[in-house]
């Protein structure tokens, strides 16, 4: 979603269907997403106890502040990092290289990194601290979780931590062999197919479609957002973590994610653990 339409949008009242990737979408009557966003004031502490979990107790948040959606990643990451209990330092990375932020980041005695930004960048600054005899304790990437990244990247990305608001692939719910079967038949052009693009665009034609389904005759604008807006219990038929109720959860975050890590041997993913976590939703006070 670009920025410059979001204002068009709101004016003209039509339904948005998609992830929110500005802070403007969260809360728009019009504005409904897979996986919602957090109003500003309140974020949730799963990735601060999961890092905690992990035996991080310093992080350094890297990330890209071209991007407004690493930025709004950025700000909510340290927000339940602070909330957990661990110190969390910000290192803006544009026009930087990686040996020059590896070694701010060992100076600022942080021991977990947790990046938005170019997989090259990071995995520099891995490789970097390696080098310098300071490998990071946690090392979490939010652009990492993507088949086509092994090959290139999986040997330095190895032990890296990724948080999904959707269910990880490796779960083998029957949803996702459907998924996986759908695009071998239709978009055999997208190889291979657990691309994250792939898998957004699978659950914002589900939701879009799932809208649909509650239309008695010719929609309207209006009456689309309302029957979507009367669902309880929408989940893509299991791809998601957990259920939305878009009566109720709309414009705040879901409080579970999936964490999955880049195997040692480079060349798969594996899930964490044998749920997806959940945290607790809290106040920041804004």
């Amino acid at each position: 979603m670009s920025q410059q339409s979001v204002a068009y949008l709101d004016k003209a009242g039509v339904p948005v269907i998609g992830a929110a990737d500005q802070a403007r979408l969260g809360g728009a009557p019009q504005h409904l997403h897979g996986h919602p966003d957090e109003p500003d004031g309140a974020e949730h502490d799963d990735v601060g106890d999961f890092i905690r979990q992990q035996g991080g107790t310093k992080a350094a948040v890297v990330v890209s502040f071209l991007s407004e959606t690493a930025k709004l990643y950025a700000d909510g990451v340290t927000k339940s990092l602070q909330h957990a209990g661990i110190d969390a330092v910000t290192q803006d990375v544009d026009g930087t290289n990686a040996a020059d932020v590896a070694r701010k980041l060992i100076s600022s005695g942080a021991d977990t990194i947790i990046a938005a930004a170019s997989l090259d960048l990071y995995t520099g600054v891995l490789d970097a601290a390696v080098a310098a005899g300071h490998p990071f304790k946690v090392a979490v990437s939010a652009v990492s979780y993507d088949p086509r990244l092994l090959a290139p990247y999986g040997q330095q990305l190895a032990g890296t931590y990724a948080s999904l608001s959707y269910a990880a692939l490796e779960r083998n719910r029957p949803v996702q062999s459907r998924f996986l079967q759908a695009m071998a038949n239709y978009s055999p052009e997208v190889s291979p197919p657990g691309q994250q693009s792939a898998i957004i665009g699978w659950l914002s034609a589900d939701l879009f479609i799932r809208g649909l389904k509650t239309q008695h005759g010719c929609p309207t604008w209006e009456s689309y957002m309302k029957g979507l807006r009367g669902v309880t219990d929408y989940d893509a038929d299991g791809m998601l973590v957990n259920k939305i109720n878009y009566t109720t959860d709309q414009g705040q975050l879901d409080p579970c994610f999936d964490f999955v890590w880049v195997a040692r041997s480079g060349d798969h993913f594996e899930v964490v653990s044998p749920q997806p976590l959940c945290g607790q939703r809290f106040d920041t006070g804004q």
